[in-house]
């Protein structure tokens, strides 16, 4: 390995790094949200199935607008 591959190496680990140190802090929402999908799912699908298309595409719109807002509200 000559000194170029040497300094190349170093760079792309030196990004991979700082790359880590960037989506660190991110990995616990990511964890949360997954969570949060797996266990409300059951409930999205019986309601899907007792109301009709478009009021259940609404109340997913409206669901989705207040996560965002109280997303944004509480830290």
């Amino acid at each position: 390995m000559n000194r170029g591959q040497s300094l190349l190496l170093l760079l792309i680990g030196a990004v991979a790094l700082l790359t880590l140190f960037v989506i660190l802090p991110f990995v616990e929402y990511v964890i949360a949200s997954a969570v949060l999908a797996f266990v409300l799912y059951p409930f999205y699908r019986r309601l899907t199935r007792r109301l009709r298309a478009r009021v259940s595409k609404r109340f997913g719109e409206m669901l989705s607008a207040l996560t965002l807002i109280f997303s944004s509200i509480v830290p």
